[in-house]
């Protein structure tokens, strides 16, 4: 790509920086003015730019004499300038703009902030003369720096005695009325009426239909003056109407809703008879007797584990027989129905028959079971010893029979 340097030609220049000025493209897209430009603009400080004959096109395609530019002079822009420097003198800035009538990017943001400024404060703008002849092509010249560079300056304030502005917003737009949203609820309504005057509810369909139409007709009637339901059903009808019109006896013929069918009442069957659970067998009841086991119903001698009397030791006794003859040890006489009685008891499992007594004379009622029991022990046998005189005793009958067998031969030899 082509720039210029420090020898370049300012007859070429010239023509550029016209073409420029006019708005037009450079029609060699190789020439481009680059960081070059101060020093060349020194070198060709004699230089006069010559005037494009092509005319300045605005951005919206009408000719407009001439966009101003950051590359020469422009009258207008400066007049602009010494303007803009009064506004920013009203408004405090500290910026001042150098009035050298060329556009760019200073200027472009004083002219930004003094319009903005301009609509805060409400003042006079001091440029309403000058912008209704040249305003287009100053904002031409602007729109390649724009936003452009804002000057130092405080905040705009608003005069205390000029009333703010206040700009009335539109009231809200009504939200869009859901017209099947409302006739569901008009039939559920309708249903409620129905059922109270003992007719079938219709089907919620969310539209005008002949059952709808039929249900408004029958239960309007029959509706008491005041009454809610009624006062609910007159509303929601006419905001239903309202949304979706009401084609009832034009485009819908109504229905006449059904009437319930009334059930017959079928008698409850009686309750079944509770039954009686079978009568609990009574207690045993005991005779008490000092000093003797008590009696039940059955007159015998009741015995439980731990009691004491004389005649469990009788028993106890007469255990120890039928122990012995199974090859037992005895247990000891206690007079108390205790462990070793009961491990005897089990042991002889069913074989020892106690004896009645005058004290219990129809026999023993005894525990079945025991908390805790001993076992009999096992009876041990004496050692038997071996007789001390069998030898002896053999030796004499072996001499009897040998004085027998002598004897026998003797005589048969007389």
């Amino acid at each position: 790509m082509r720039g210029y340097g420090a020898n370049a030609n300012c007859t070429t220049l010239t023509a550029v920086l016209s073409d420029i000025h006019a708005g037009n493209m450079v029609a060699d897209s190789d020439v481009i003015v680059d960081a070059n430009e101060a020093a060349l603009r020194t070198q060709c400080a004699s230089w006069t730019p010559a005037k494009s004959t092509t005319p300045a096109t605005s951005s919206g395609g009408s000719t407009a004499p001439g966009v101003p530019g950051a590359y020469w002079a422009d009258s207008r822009v400066k007049e602009m300038q010494t303007l803009l420097n009064a506004e920013l003198t009203r408004l405090k800035c500290s910026t001042q703009l150098k009035a050298d009538g060329l556009i760019g990017a200073g200027t472009c943001g004083a002219l930004q902030f003094a319009s903005d400024a301009q609509k805060i404060t409400q003042h006079p703008w001091g440029l309403t003369a000058f912008w209704a002849a040249n305003g287009p092509s100053m904002l031409a010249g602007c729109k390649p720096f724009l936003p452009g560079k804002a000057p130092s300056c405080p905040a705009p304030q608003l005069p205390a005695t000029v009333a703010p502005v206040v700009v009335a917003s539109p009231p809200p737009a009504a939200p869009a009325v859901d017209g099947r949203a409302l006739m569901v609820q008009l039939q559920g309504l309708l249903n409620q009426a129905l059922i109270r005057f003992g007719y079938q509810p219709i089907l919620v369909s969310g539209k005008w239909d002949g059952p709808t139409c039929g249900a408004g007709a029958t239960v309007n009637p029959l509706l008491p003056l005041g009454d809610a339901l009624r006062t609910q059903i007159g509303n929601l009808t006419a905001q239903v109407i309202a949304a979706l019109g009401k084609p009832c006896g034009s485009t819908i013929a109504g229905v006449t809703p059904v009437k319930a069918a009334v059930a017959v009442p079928v008698p409850s069957p009686a309750p079944p008879k509770p039954v009686s659970p079978p009568p609990k067998p009574a207690p045993p009841t005991y005779n008490a007797r000092t000093g003797l086991p008590p009696l039940n119903r059955d007159g015998e001698c009741v015995l439980d584990y731990g009691s004491r009397y004389a005649e469990i030791g009788d028993l106890q006794r007469q255990m120890n027989t039928t122990l012995a003859a199974n090859g037992f040890a005895p247990i000891a006489v206690t007079n108390v129905w205790d462990a070793a009685t009961c491990g005897a008891m089990f042991a002889l499992q069913g074989k020892f028959s106690p004896k009645a007594s005058k004290s219990c004379p129809h026999y023993y009622s005894v525990p079945m079971s025991c908390p805790t029991s001993t076992a009999p022990k096992a009876k041990v046998a004496p050692p038997v010893e071996a007789p001390r005189n069998l030898l002896p005793w053999g030796l004499a009958a072996l001499a009897a029979v040998g004085a027998a067998v002598y004897l026998k031969k003797k005589a048969a030899g007389a």
